[in-house]
């Protein structure tokens, strides 16, 4: 009921954080793994102090690792749900496509590189209440196994995947954080200037701060424009619990 008031891709819930024990929930049925909440998971877990060796969602035991900040999972693509790949002549045709080109859980891919194993990608997931997934672990873990190299997937904006097979069958995938102006050129969105992204965060920090209010807000900046938006569920913690926001100066983040 929470995942599907909420409306989100996926909504984890943490059982046990301390034993890992998690479960995943779109707006309409729960997953026995998904790729992008399990990393999401782990490294929330680390960011709160709580570094996980594995975690344990319905799918099984997922062997989690840390490296050069980018936080790894390991995991089986016959555990999530089949997602049917189509390969595209190029990434503007992927970049073209209005909806699911066919299955209702669908991807469509083409190369950016292909010597470096580099992939455009988008999903899919309409049977699971998703019209497009901004990034899709689980789907990365199949297309991983399907072409059987190293793959390094950008998906949806910001979005990185990275998937490895190993030698028993599964795949590890990691997501970085995209930052790097080299990613952003490869994605297609402008890198703009410190000032301009500082600028952006800043009214998304205060946009963050008002759905977490009393009640419905309205907003109107330069970069967001909200009308008439009641943030749900509420935090118990009001106005809003305290936000955490790391930087080495008054304007650098």
């Amino acid at each position: 009921e929470v995942a599907a008031e909420l409306g989100l891709s996926e909504t984890v819930f943490v059982d046990d954080a301390e034993l890992g024990e998690i479960r995943i929930f779109t707006p309409s049925t729960e997953l026995p793994f998904a790729g992008h909440p399990t990393v999401g998971s782990a490294w929330l877990l680390a960011a709160e102090g709580a570094p996980v060796g594995n975690l344990r969602p319905p799918a099984g035991e997922v062997p989690v690792r840390y490296a050069d900040g980018v936080t790894y999972v390991l995991g089986s693509p016959a555990w999530p749900p089949r997602f049917e790949w189509q390969q595209l002549d190029s990434p503007q045709a992927v970049d073209d496509l209005v909806g699911a080109p066919g299955a209702d859980a669908m991807g469509a891919w083409a190369w950016l590189d292909e010597a470096a194993g580099a992939v455009r990608a988008r999903v899919f997931p309409v049977r699971f209440g998703i019209a497009e997934d901004e990034a899709t672990g689980a789907a990365a873990l199949q297309l991983c196994a399907r072409l059987g190299r190293e793959l390094d997937i950008r998906q949806g904006r910001g979005s990185r995947i990275r998937a490895r097979p190993q030698s028993d069958g599964r795949v590890e995938i990691g997501l970085g954080a995209g930052w790097m102006e080299s990613d952003y050129l490869a994605s297609g969105i402008p890198y703009d200037r410190p000032g301009v992204r500082i600028d952006r965060f800043e009214e998304a920090v205060a946009v963050v701060k008002a759905a977490m209010g009393g009640g419905p807000f309205s907003f109107a900046g330069r970069y967001y424009t909200i009308t008439d938006y009641d943030g749900q569920p509420k935090p118990v913690q009001q106005p809003h619990p305290p936000l955490l926001i790391g930087g080495g100066g008054r304007r650098l983040l």
